[in-house]
């Protein structure tokens, strides 16, 4: 289990480096999300080369960004410069054709395959 509660200089990247796809989310009032299926580590991450191609393909990024947003001009600059900066992982909700996003400091902890929100649903950046 990695509890994430105290604030370390790292603590993004320590807790991003652990999501992995088909992990199980739950927000924080227990309620079973979905599974993660795209994790955006941020720049400057190096864990298995997958954070050079997001990296690299900034434009894939903003690509994804874009469909939870209907225009660019929906999606706050802050936001989206810390969505690219610290990352964040996708997950395809329970519901069907319902997808939720979220940042590593909305993680509270991760045991085994899943991943604990420290955040209510509703509080999820969706579309």
């Amino acid at each position: 289990m990695t509890d994430l509660s105290n604030n370390t200089p790292n603590k993004d990247t320590l807790i991003m480096d652990q999501v992995q796809e088909d992990m199980d989310v739950q927000d924080a009032n227990g309620d079973n999300l979905g599974e993660v299926d795209y994790i955006h580590f941020g720049e400057g991450h190096d864990a298995a080369g997958v954070s050079e191609a997001a990296t690299d393909n900034r434009d894939a990024v903003s690509d994804l960004l874009a469909d939870v947003f209907s225009s660019p001009d929906d999606m706050p600059e802050e936001l989206r410069q810390r969505l690219f900066r610290h990352g964040f992982a996708r997950v395809d909700a329970n519901t069907p054709g319902k997808l939720h996003y979220f940042m590593p400091e909305q993680i509270e902890r991760i045991d085994d395959d899943t991943v604990y929100l420290n955040v209510s649903q509703d509080e999820l950046v969706s579309s």
